[in-house]
């Protein structure tokens, strides 16, 4: 009975990794999409207020403001929401802003991925030495 358990909770740690490494992928993808983009000035039209983004599922989330921004692009003037980080933006206030041209046509890009990116580094570069020295001082007795 022991052996089926363990068996299942492999199977389910190996699950959740899976799809942890799934969101991450696409988080790279995303990233790299933002760092490509191309830039622009944009003007902020309104302020919607403040959306919360999830970060790899923890009950843990990053408020960012939502505004609709008005910007050119060599396909003609464009107004679309964007995520910024930076808050209390007023009505005209200019804002640099990163858009891609696909065959769906301009959309915006913001760093959100980049940013859940730059904190799971940071705790791998913190939690993997933490973990490296218990194993070791465990096998020593300490």
């Amino acid at each position: 009975m022991k052996l089926i358990i363990c068996i299942f909770a492999m199977m389910a740690a190996i699950l959740a990794m899976l799809v942890l490494l799934a969101f991450i992928i696409g988080d790279i993808k995303n990233a790299k999409r933002y760092r490509k983009a191309m830039r622009t000035p944009g003007r902020i039209c309104e302020n919607y207020g403040i959306e919360k983004v999830a970060y790899y599922g923890r009950h843990q989330y990053r408020k960012y403001e939502k505004y609709l921004v008005n910007f050119e692009t060599p396909m003609g003037m464009q107004t679309q929401e964007v995520l910024l980080k930076n808050k209390q933006l007023q009505k005209g206030d200019w804002v640099e802003v990163r858009y891609v041209i696909d065959p769906e046509g301009v959309q915006i890009v913001d760093n959100t991925s980049g940013a859940r990116l730059l904190e799971i580094g940071i705790i791998f570069i913190i939690v993997f030495p933490l973990c490296l020295i218990y194993i070791f001082m465990k096998e020593r007795g300490m």
